[in-house]
């Protein structure tokens, strides 16, 4: 693997709100990796409804870590972006999680990601657990995951999630993936 390796990530969501009501939910997530994982740049784009909450940057800022700039929920903001560890991207945490999986040693084990997901808060990356369940469906390792209050339960591969279930109180979203493009 020689170059860096680029991931483009469209999602669109139609979730009910209630019998009458649903919700659309759209993003468009560019991000650029080194072969190790660091991240180099993101560009992040979600709408609810026709109406944009998030359009942001974020940008290597030399040895001072990152530095998110762009507008969330109406709001313009420019600000280095808190995190825990060094900020990885997506190709490279699924990659994590189905080597975690599938182990040389054959003992499948957790692992603790720190992952940015910009609607949940734009200035800091947030810890997401991943635990395989020692299940697999279609020789896909299932995972249960667990991130900013949520849990769900999923099958990844190497280019990311294949189908994932997400509980919500009463609500159960069962995603599946429809197409990814992740290019070294």
């Amino acid at each position: 693997e020689g170059g860096d390796i680029m991931s483009v990530v469209e999602t669109a969501l139609m979730i009910p709100r209630n019998a009458q009501q649903t919700m659309t939910h759209d993003e468009y997530n560019l991000t650029f990796e080194q072969p190790d994982g660091t991240l180099i740049n993101g560009r992040y784009a979600e709408a609810e409804n026709g109406q944009i909450k998030v359009s942001v940057s974020v940008d290597i800022n030399g040895q001072e870590g990152y530095r998110v700039s762009g507008n969330f929920q109406g709001k313009s903001i420019d600000a280095p972006l808190q995190t825990a560890a060094s900020v990885t991207g997506p190709y490279y945490q699924y990659r994590q999680m189905v080597q975690a999986a599938n182990p040389a040693s054959g003992q499948p084990r957790a692992l603790v990601l720190d992952t940015y997901v910009p609607s949940a808060n734009p200035l800091e990356t947030i810890a997401m657990e991943a635990n395989p369940t020692g299940v697999k469906v279609g020789g896909l390792p299932e995972y249960e995951m667990l991130f900013a209050g949520l849990k769900a339960t999923g099958l990844v591969d190497d280019k990311g999630q294949t189908s994932m279930k997400v509980k919500m109180g009463t609500l159960e979203l069962q995603l599946s993936r429809a197409y990814i493009n992740i290019q070294p």
